[in-house]
């Protein structure tokens, strides 16, 4: 069997051996006229600046099981596949989760 992995960033300690960087993944789970959403995406947006993640935005109302399980509960954040933050997001912590 072979495997393949994808370098994404890293740096070479000195054995020669390639220490990859962790890329964290965010999802913001919105919906248009959210104002909840828009201030969680002001936060996100502002400490992205300064800490590096990958970041992307869902629109819930693409799809009725979205609105289902996010519907009362927007915006809702994950970091790495985990839910971290429902209704809004505190900057300290958010940082502090991307940072980890």
């Amino acid at each position: 069997a072979s495997v393949q992995l994808e370098i994404v960033g890293g740096v070479l300690d000195g054995h020669g051996i390639r220490i990859l960087a962790a890329v964290t993944s965010v999802v913001l789970y919105a919906r248009d006229g959210c104002h909840l959403c828009d201030e969680a995406r002001r936060v996100i947006e502002d400490i992205r600046r300064t800490a590096p993640f990958d970041f992307t935005e869902i629109d819930i109302e693409t799809d009725d099981a979205l609105i289902r399980e996010y519907g009362i509960r927007i915006p809702v954040v994950a970091i790495d596949g985990e839910e971290r933050f429902e209704i809004s997001v505190d900057p300290a912590a958010f940082r502090a989760a991307v940072e980890a």
